[in-house]
């Protein structure tokens, strides 16, 4: 097994979107929504979390239409996605 990543679906999205990860082992899993200017907007989760595939939702209902950013930070590496909420 290996880390991975799906695609955000859908995107672009109103009012939520989701995202599939796989974690091969017990780790630290950050995910944060970040919007154009660098500020954190959402915080996803930032716990620990056992070997298995998980989905997360990002429901921005109370945000603006835009660019969005979700960042995924696992095993010391971040991986960062560009989804866009149409309202």
């Amino acid at each position: 097994s290996t880390f991975d990543i799906s695609n955000a679906y859908p995107n672009p999205f109103n009012p939520s979107t989701n995202i599939n990860i796989d974690v091969p082992v017990s780790g630290i899993l950050n995910i944060n929504v970040f919007n154009l200017k660098g500020q954190l907007v959402s915080a996803i989760i930032n716990d620990k979390v056992n070997a298995g595939t998980y989905s997360f939702a990002w429901n921005a209902s109370s945000m603006t239409s835009g660019l969005y950013f979700i960042s995924v930070e696992y095993d010391g590496k971040i991986y960062n996605q560009k989804v866009t909420l149409v309202k």
